[in-house]
């Protein structure tokens, strides 16, 4: 809201004249119409005074003129006419930008004149907010050796030598392992907005750097001295380390002899809580249905848990519709899997696990039906590899178990001491 007010004031010693047609008195008739007091043509504050009087041919005040003001695209009103011709005019409230007064006078019925009205026009701009700027980056994160920083100034800044970058000194400045490259600077909009890179130190492979711009390096046509904001800082992060990934489950991990090598076989016959995990050493700008479209599954259907990726840096995915035997692979491409910063993903070994619902078979075989002997071996042998099979899951009658030993991958040889047959 604009406030105003007029009143009369004192003659300043310095006229200011100003007309609508050309400098000097604004005069149509025997009146003629100035400005003794106005805002400079370009204001730091929010508020104008306006003195001005009507003077007629013969140097006397117009003290019965009817004089009205207008300020930009409001409707004119009356301002004064108090008998001396000398009036004030305070403006409040304005709001930053062009601003254009107006003062009308026009001598009153019964004067003897049948001017028309004389008018004083002013411009000025209101510019009450200090320059500032913005500092960004196309992406937070890098492992470039150099990226591209664009400085947008909210307006020209010429005082104090504008926005600098040299070999000596820059306006952009750099804390952390990094430097600016001042023989990158480029004026993509003179006055306004500018291009320069920055650099990572070589001797450091990830970090962190923040630029920020220098504080009151410039002032604005209006004398407002620059102003750092929220906006003209940022944070770069880089990284040069290649990103991993590895593929886990929530399944057991067997330790398992097999054609005389030691292998680690991960077998299940429970399907709650079935999930499989991608973990990245580094967080990834893909998403959860991103890193399932570069999986390839076999035995399965993977769904995503939709709970925390702890910052894009692990995803979990149920496994679902899978039959009640089935070896599952869950192999990735990580062509498709971008690191946060930009550097490839290693591809980690498929992972490829049992699951299985069924109970084994087992038969139990003697060499003989009749002996004298007192131990008598009983060979045990199950359709299919089993796990964590032991002596507690052998029952003897009349007799006991003196040793289990495994013979084959799923072949046991049970000695018992006892003239009974065994049962499981």
């Amino acid at each position: 809201m604009v406030w105003k007010s007029w009143g009369r004031r004192l003659l300043l010693s310095a006229v200011v004249l100003l007309c609508s047609g050309a400098a000097g008195a604004a005069a149509a008739g025997d009146v003629s119409l100035s400005l003794t007091t106005a805002p400079p043509r370009i204001s730091t504050s929010a508020s104008a005074v306006f003195a001005f009087r009507a003077v007629q041919s013969s140097g006397w005040t117009c003290g019965d003129c009817a004089i009205t003001c207008k300020l930009d695209g409001e409707r004119r009103s009356d301002c004064g006419g108090n008998g001396n011709g000398t009036e004030v005019v305070t403006f409040a409230g304005l709001k930053d930008g062009n601003h254009t007064f107006a003062a009308c006078a026009t001598p009153r019925s019964g004067s003897g004149s049948s001017a028309g009205p004389t008018c004083a026009t002013y411009a000025w701009d209101v510019d009450t907010v200090p320059p500032t700027a913005t500092v960004a980056v196309e992406s937070a994160f890098t492992a470039a050796p150099n990226v591209s920083v664009l400085v947008s100034l909210s307006e020209p800044c010429p005082g104090g030598g504008g926005f600098t970058c040299n070999a000596t000194y820059c306006d952009l400045i750099v804390y952390g392992p990094g430097r600016v490259e001042p023989s990158t600077l480029e004026a993509v909009v003179p006055g306004l907005r500018y291009s320069v890179a920055v650099s990572p130190s070589p001797d450091v492979d990830y970090g962190r750097m923040i630029l920020v711009m220098r504080r009151g390096f410039c002032t604005d046509v209006a004398g407002h001295r620059f102003r750092r904001s929220s906006n003209s800082s940022f944070t770069l992060r880089f990284d040069k380390r290649s990103d991993s990934m590895n593929i886990t489950a929530s399944i057991p991990e067997k330790l398992l002899q097999i054609q005389g090598a030691m292998r680690v076989v991960e077998a299940t016959n429970d399907d709650r809580e079935l999930r499989i995990y991608m973990s990245f050493a580094e967080p990834v700008m893909n998403s959860s249905a991103e890193v399932l479209a570069a999986l390839t599954v076999t035995g399965a259907v993977l769904t995503p848990t939709n709970r925390s990726t702890l910052g894009n840096r692990r995803f979990g995915y149920v496994v679902n519709k899978i039959s009640s035997t089935a070896v599952v692979t869950v192999a990735c491409d990580t062509s498709s899997v971008i690191s946060r910063q930009g550097t490839p993903v290693y591809s980690s070994q498929p992972l490829t696990f049992l699951y299985d619902t069924r109970r084994p078979s087992v038969k139990l075989a003697t060499s003989t039906v009749r002996t004298s002997s007192h131990t008598i071996p009983v060979l045990i042998k199950f359709e299919k590899p089993v796990f964590n099979f032991t002596s507690s899951a052998v029952q003897l009658s009349g007799g006991k178990l003196l040793r289990l030993l495994r013979t084959q991958l799923r072949t046991w040889l049970g000695i018992p001491i006892c003239h009974q047959t065994a049962s499981k």
